[in-house]
């Protein structure tokens, strides 16, 4: 553990952690850009899990970013976790949040792996496991750092409240299943990652 710790430290030694945020953030955005376009789905009728079997190129494109996204998020959440200030937040809880964040994120990538499929059963269950492991995870630990983020005094009181409202957002699917809805919580997420990711190379936090 303490030898992968300080592999992430001299990590982010180098490369500021809100950079892959920002990775993360843009590769996803544009796979679901350029397979909306190309595919002609509708987010109010198709998920965004749609988009793993539109045809080649766009379905394989879409798998491998997704995969990528998902890496790079699981390493912006260590960096979060890593800049909460320990004297205001228990260790533990980061912890367990870094935890979660790590899951969740690891399982987008997942999701990447084992596409929706109509045709094999396993691949189906595993994909949708995934998923809604990657969304429940993503509610828990955007709503515990928005706490965190309302009690450390180098965030913004907005960057805390702006998670909460992305938490309405996932809890909104997760309760109706609506395809727009997902797409909602999927924009929700992506652009409280710019912001958060933003700020922190901005601040050099």
């Amino acid at each position: 553990m303490e030898k992968l710790n300080n592999f992430f430290d001299n990590l982010f030694g180098v490369v500021p952690g809100g950079v892959f945020g920002l990775i993360s953030i843009s590769i996803g955005l544009s796979i679901d850009i350029i397979g909306l376009v190309i595919s002609g789905y509708s987010m109010y009728t198709h998920s965004v899990s749609s988009l793993s079997i539109v045809g080649y190129p766009v379905g394989l494109l879409f798998n491998i970013g997704l995969f990528f996204s998902g890496i790079s998020a699981a390493i912006f959440d260590i960096y979060l976790g890593k800049i909460i200030s320990r004297e205001i937040v228990n260790e533990k809880a980061i912890k367990l949040t870094v935890a979660i964040s790590v899951v969740s994120s690891f399982s987008l990538s997942l999701v990447g792996l084992f596409p929706l499929s109509q045709e094999n059963y396993t691949i189906l269950v595993l994909h949708l496991v995934f998923a809604f492991t990657a969304f429940i995870g993503g509610l828990i630990f955007i709503f515990l750092y928005s706490l965190f983020m309302l009690k450390d005094p180098k965030f913004l009181k907005i960057l805390a409240y702006s998670g909460f409202v992305v938490c309405g957002f996932f809890a909104f699917f997760l309760f109706t299943q609506f395809p727009i809805a997902e797409w909602l919580a999927v924009f929700a997420i992506i652009l409280w990652t710019l912001i958060n990711a933003s700020y922190m190379i901005y601040k050099k936090i």
